[in-house]
Order: C-alpha cells, then sequence, then structure tokens
C-alpha cells in the first residue's frame, strides 16, 4: 500500500508481511534480487537489463542469484524480470556497453562476447575487449566522456588500439555522441555465401530507419572487397528487409 511520505520525491509503502533486507552503508535495504523485482514495474527492457548487468558488475548480485529469485518468487514485476533473464550477460562494466549489445542484439545480428581476452599470434597479451567478435576479428569498444577529457587514457587508447590492428583486428570505437547524434550501420552474413543483410539506424536526424542507404552499402563492399584481395568476388548486399522495403 502506497503512503505519503513528507519527503519530496521519495513515495513510502506498507507491506503486510516483512521484506528481506540487507545492510549498505548501515542502512536497511531490499535486496538487490528484490529490487530488480520492484523497478520491473517502472523501467523498460533495455534500462532492466542494464540495472541487472550493472548490479552483477558491482558485485551486489550474480545472473544465477537473480534467476532463482525470478523463478521462486511470486511478486508484483517478476514477470518482466523472467523475460529479460535471456538478455542478461555476466562482464558488461557499464550501462552503455550493454546497450550497444542490445543495438546490435535488437538488430538481429550475432551477438559479440563480452569482455574476451585477445592475445596475437603467440599468445601474449593485447587487450581486453568489450564486446568481442574473435571468428571475424572485431572489437566493438565503448568509449565515455573519461577517454577524451584524460589526456593520459586517450594516449593509452592509442597504444592499445594500435596494437590490435597490429595483431589484425579491426576496432570500431562508439562514444557517448554516437547512439543518439549519429548514424548506426550494422550489418550481418545472411545465409547464402556472398549475401549481406544491412540496417542503417539515425535517431538523432529524425530517421528511425533507413530501408536504402546507397553510400553505405558501398563502404561496406570496400571493407569486404580489403577483406578478400586476391582477386574479383561477387556481394549482394540487401537493405531494408525488417521494413517490408527490400532495396
Amino acid at each position: 500500500t502506497a503512503t505519503h511520505s513528507r519527503q519530496q520525491g521519495i513515495r513510502t509503502h506498507q507491506r503486510k508481511r516483512r521484506v528481506e533486507s540487507v545492510l549498505m552503508g548501515g542502512i536497511p535495504v531490499t535486496t538487490p534480487e528484490r529490487t530488480l523485482v520492484d523497478i520491473a514495474t517502472k523501467v523498460g527492457l533495455v534500462q532492466l537489463v542494464q540495472a541487472c548487468e550493472w548490479m552483477i558488475h558491482r558485485g551486489h548480485t550474480t545472473a544465477e542469484r537473480i534467476a532463482v529469485f525470478a523463478v521462486s518468487s511470486h511478486l508484483d514485476g517478476v514477470r518482466r524480470l523472467r523475460r529479460v533473464l535471456g538478455h542478461v550477460r555476466t562482464g558488461a562494466e557499464s550501462p552503455m556497453e550493454t546497450l550497444v549489445r542490445l543495438m546490435i542484439v535488437f538488430a538481429r545480428l550475432p551477438e559479440p562476447a563480452c569482455k574476451m581476452v585477445i592475445v596475437d599470434a603467440v599468445g601474449r597479451f593485447v587487450a581486453r575487449g568489450d564486446l568481442v567478435y574473435a571468428d571475424l576479428k572485431v572489437l566493438i569498444e565503448y568509449d565515455g566522456w573519461h577517454h577524451e577529457r584524460d589526456a593520459r587514457q586517450r594516449q593509452r587508447d592509442l597504444v592499445r588500439r594500435e596494437q590490435l590492428e597490429a595483431a589484425g583486428w579491426r576496432v570500431i570505437v562508439i562514444t557517448i555522441a554516437d547512439p543518439a547524434e549519429r548514424q548506426l550501420y550494422l550489418v550481418a552474413p545472411d545465409e547464402s555465401d556472398g549475401r549481406w543483410r544491412a540496417r542503417m539506424f539515425a535517431s538523432g536526424f529524425g530517421i528511425a530507419e533507413d530501408p536504402a542507404t546507397g553510400s553505405a552499402a558501398c563502404a561496406l563492399a570496400g571493407l569486404l572487397a580489403t577483406a578478400k584481395p586476391d582477386g574479383p568476388a561477387d556481394w549482394v548486399i540487401e537493405q531494408g528487409v525488417e521494413m517490408g522495403r527490400r532495396s
């Protein structure tokens, strides 16, 4: 039952039975698993996955404990938590990193591995990647503001990327401005050899999804050509399929 509070922005609730709690900073609060169930009715799917992975990263809970609680409990919000369990991963270290991975997954592209250790040809450590396609040697990284504002961090990033490129990896860097202000172009191999499926999102420009982007398709063809320098090749790049406007 909701009751009023004299503190602005705080809404109190009463329960007939005692709610399990833990101490954080000397203050009794609901357990991480119960908290996730409680907020499940207030946030969307992406935010709920972000909350789960952030709590796991901070060491407050584990994916296994969240799953057990979701399956064994019968509380308002638990069904929504159960629905996102399949998207929760261990290894994500920031909510934005989770967002980038989910954007890839929801575009029906192969899911990258989280926080994979990358080594060179002789097994020496090169980097620990955010989102990794090991078979393609593609690394996707999210860089927050501190990567731009901290000169030492920026220098370390440059050296690290040079080492990755020297080891044959392609590094794709996504910054905090990218999801809102720039275009996102996603590609994936189709079932047939030589066929590629592409999707273009540019919400920052008022375009939810573009069914036909010739310039981006040409750039993809150029990239594919660099990966196959030993002779002519044919590719079919399709876009707008999911929109019902194949091009």
